[in-house]
This record gives C-alpha cells, sequence and structure tokens, in this order.
C-alpha cells in the first residue's frame, strides 16, 4: 500500500472518531442498574419487558393493568407508593455489558439498544420508560436514562426511590 493512501485512511479515521462516531467504541459497555415503568398517560396499559446483556436473556416480566396516574390519587414521593409505576431492579446483576431492551405493548414488539435512548458520559445507568398520552390515541413510549457516577451513587440512589 501506497505511504499517501495509508495516510488518506487514517485521516478518515480520525476524522470520524472526532465527529462523534467513536462514542460506540468508547461507551460500548456500561451498568444497567434498573428500569421504572411509568404510566403518565389516560389508560391503562399493558406491556411486556425483556432486558439483554450482551445477547444474552437477563429479566422478562409481563406487566399487566398499570393504572393511569389519573386513577391513582396519590402523591407518593418514591416508587413503591405509585400504583402508576413499577420499579425493576435486583433482578439481574449490574454487570458491563450491551443491554437491550425489548417491549410488547398494544401487539406491537419494540427493540432498543439502551446506548441509542441518549448520549451519557458515565458507565452507570438506570432507564426511565414512561407512557404519554391516551386521551386521543393509544399512549406511546419514552424512554429517558439517568446517569451516575459511581456505583456507590447508583446504589444510594436506589435506596432513595424504593
Amino acid at each position: 500500500m501506497k505511504r499517501r493512501s495509508v495516510i488518506c485512511q487514517l485521516a478518515v479515521g480520525c476524522a470520524a472518531v472526532s465527529a462523534g462516531c467513536g462514542r460506540f467504541v468508547q461507551q460500548n459497555e456500561h451498568r444497567l442498574w434498573f428500569l421504572s415503568i411509568t404510566n403518565g398517560s389516560s389508560r391503562g396499559v399493558n406491556v411486556s419487558i425483556s432486558i439483554s446483556r450482551s445477547g444474552e436473556d437477563v429479566f422478562s416480566q409481563t406487566y399487566s393493568d398499570i393504572v393511569s396516574f389519573q386513577e391513582t390519587g396519590q402523591d407518593g414521593t418514591s416508587h413503591a407508593e405509585r400504583e402508576n409505576t413499577r420499579l425493576i431492579e435486583g433482578e439481574w446483576s449490574p454487570e458491563p455489558g450491551n443491554y437491550t431492551l425489548e417491549y410488547t405493548y398494544r401487539d406491537e414488539e419494540e427493540r432498543l439498544d439502551v446506548a441509542a435512548i441518549e448520549d451519557f458520559e458515565t458507565d452507570h445507568i438506570g432507564v426511565e420508560m414512561t407512557f404519554l398520552g391516551g386521551a386521543q390515541g393509544p399512549p406511546r413510549a419514552t424512554f429517558n436514562l439517568v446517569e451516575f457516577e459511581s456505583e456507590e451513587e447508583a446504589r444510594d440512589a436506589l435506596v432513595s426511590i424504593r
């Protein structure tokens, strides 16, 4: 291979990494500490959830009739006090890996790589899944990441939201 083509290929590779393509390589593995499912819609929700880590299934569960926030009449501060929220934690060990969330809602299956939800700068994360809408159509799922600076911070946060 000629020297000029090698230099050209290196330059293209460096440009791709600096443009953000290298994020996947750097942020490849993370630790998923929890998934919370909140029904913020005006209708009840039934959803099946599966979580895998680097291709291995680590969790699967169906949640039936998660009531609407309008039906709860509660202003509880913890997830345990809210009838419209399910906190899933402690069901798998939060080992480093590439986590994938698969869910079935209204007979439609969706697959989501957790790292694709939004950019994050840490190895310790949680996922919030919130169903919104329902007044003029079926509720839809939205996702948000919660970032923790360390394992200790993640564990402390879980204690406070239980």
